[in-house]
């Protein structure tokens, strides 16, 4: 708090982050909610998971082209502004036409460009971020990390409340005025932001066929390192059901209601519940670390997948709900076990090396695992889903069993 309240300019970023990551998240819910009661629904939510994910696979190249661009805050405020504009045409676009098929297109592909060149924008900005908060840099992410997970959570509260008070194109426009605030603050500490950006050497441009090179390289040496590569597969699987729970369920939510409540509002809950059970795990990962091994803690989070299954199965979206509280529990204490089990099982020397390709397998299979598995709830239904599910935890199941050198005493 102290270097929130000292730090002009971290406090600037800080908030602009809050306020646009709020209306981000209440513009999804409006969105889920809005498509749900339309017979185009499983296409539209498919297109929603689509332009959710693609900017996240993108990060591969986007952190690439950032580490090498000259006038960094220029462009920075810039893209600030071209979000403003997106999300201007996505509410005049919901005030003047009729809503259908071509809305959602044409929205998920405004999403899909603010959210690519706002990775881009969030890359060229880390080293100036880093410079800025200097030796109270602990304090800094820890104030940043807590304070943004609250934010979701009320952003969702309230996106819950307003999708009966509000129609989509105010919700949207709602969006465009956080972007405008983020916009114009931003140009208020630009000055501050370009003394620090003086600062920063730009490596001169060797092209992506370098780093496609390096990822080669890095690739083929991580793959001799066999227990690493499981590991890697059994939370790439994790994290492909954490990520499919909200659009499946939205299509679960469809034919069958929650409580009476709207499919967003349902989601809301959802998300609400993921979100403080992931933070109460991180915040228990040291303690629980000395009573459970990793293999019981792997085992107890496959278990907890297994019952949103069944939930999906069962069509019981207070299965579900169960199921994704003690998922998002579970992993919140096993994440930081089994990254540092990992980066433990790899020679220090070789560390920088197939540190590039165990980002791209922590990023890129659990993002494809994700579509591809909600393309099959949209097309096929989720009777089959579930069961395509159920065989990636009966891998994941098997290849636990498999390791011989997973720990299975408490840590000391």
């Amino acid at each position: 708090m102290h270097i929130f309240l000292k730090n002009r300019a971290f406090r600037q970023l800080t908030v602009n982050e809050w306020i646009s990551s709020f209306g981000d998240t209440i513009f999804y819910l409006a969105f889920i909610n809005y498509v749900s009661s339309y017979t185009f629904a499983p296409l539209a939510i498919f297109l929603i998971s689509l332009s959710e994910t693609i900017p996240q696979i993108l990060q591969l190249f986007t952190g690439v082209i950032a580490d090498f661009q000259n006038n960094r805050i220029s462009k920075y405020i810039s893209i600030l502004f071209i979000k403003v504009l997106l999300y201007s045409g996505v509410t005049l676009l919901l005030i003047s036409t009729e809503f259908s098929l071509f809305s959602v297109f044409f929205i998920c592909s405004m999403n899909l460009i603010s959210d690519t060149i706002g990775f881009l924008a969030g890359y060229m900005l880390t080293p100036i971020y880093i410079r800025l908060i200097n030796d109270d840099m602990t304090e800094a992410m820890g104030f940043r990390q807590s304070t943004s997970s609250i934010v979701r959570l009320v952003g969702n509260l309230s996106g819950g409340l307003f999708l009966g008070l509000f129609s989509i194109a105010t919700l949207a426009f709602i969006n465009v005025l956080t972007f405008l605030f983020a916009f114009l603050g931003s140009l208020l500490i630009r000055n501050r932001l370009k003394k620090e950006e003086e600062k920063i050497k730009v490596p001169p441009y060797v092209g992506m066929s370098n780093f496609f090179q390096h990822l080669k390289k890095s690739m083929k040496l991580l793959v001799t390192m066999k227990e690493v590569m499981v590991l890697l597969w059994i939370l790439s699987i994790s994290q492909a059901v954490l990520m499919v729970v909200e659009p499946v369920s939205a299509i679960l939510l469809i034919h069958h209601p929650f409580m009476g409540l709207s499919t967003g509002q349902s989601l809301a809950i959802l998300i609400m519940i993921s979100l403080i059970h992931v933070i109460l795990g991180g915040l228990m990962s040291g303690s629980v670390s000395k009573k459970i091994s990793i293999r019981l803690n792997i085992c107890i989070c496959l278990l907890m997948e297994t019952l949103i299954v069944i939930g999906f199965l069962r069509g019981s979206f207070l299965l579900i709900l169960l199921g994704s509280a003690g998922d998002a529990l579970s992993t919140g204490i096993l994440s930081p076990r089994l990254q540092s089990m990992i980066f433990g099982m790899i020679p220090e020397q070789l560390m920088g090396t197939v540190q590039s390709s165990i980002n791209v397998i922590n990023m890129l299979i659990p993002a494809v695992l994700s579509l591809a598995l909600v393309f099959l709830a949209t097309s096929a239904g989720l009777e089959v889903v579930a069961s395509a599910l159920m065989i990636l935890l009966l891998l994941a199941a098997y290849l636990v069993h498999q390791m011989k050198n997973l720990p299975n005493q408490e840590e000391g």
